[in-house]
């Protein structure tokens, strides 16, 4: 594999999931061309040229405060849905094992299962918002639109 076809590919998986809702993909991808001589893609630029024009308009860096205020906030929510997510992915996949483990072997047993196992874990949530963060990944994959916020986007 040559340096330009790393660098494409690459930068082609930091798009997708940038258009996921992947923040840091588009800090990763920033840096993997200026620290490499390279010119940024142009949905990279205008990434980074929205996510600065963001950045002004509120008037300061993280955004507002709260568990879902800003940019720094989204991200970090952004990283507990596709958690929740890939933990009810498991256990649906899983729904016909779930009696074994104490659970009906439904949509909302495995919910259930997949909240025993967040326990303790940085996305820890009743099985509603396990529920809903799943949906929400689901609804944005289907979209292909950002963490499925309002807006559409985590930041625009």
């Amino acid at each position: 594999m040559t340096d330009e076809e790393f660098f494409r590919d690459e930068l082609r998986r930091k798009e997708i999931a940038w258009k996921s809702g992947y923040f840091p993909a588009m800090v990763e991808a920033f840096l993997l061309c200026t620290l490499n001589d390279r010119p940024l893609p142009k949905w990279l630029s205008e990434a980074v040229l929205d996510h600065l024009n963001t950045v002004y308009s509120i008037g300061r860096g993280r955004g507002k405060r709260g568990r879902t205020g800003g940019w720094a906030a989204a991200a970090k929510m952004w990283d507990i849905h596709s958690i929740r997510h890939g933990w009810a992915s498991v256990a649906l996949n899983m729904r016909k094992s779930l009696p074994a483990y104490g659970f009906p072997p439904t949509r909302e047993g495995a919910f259930a299962y997949a909240e025993q196992m967040m326990r303790g874990s940085m996305a820890v949530g009743s099985a509603g918002a396990i529920e809903k963060s799943y949906n929400r990944i689901q609804r944005s994959r289907k979209a292909g639109t950002g963490a499925g916020s309002k807006r559409g986007k985590l930041f625009a």
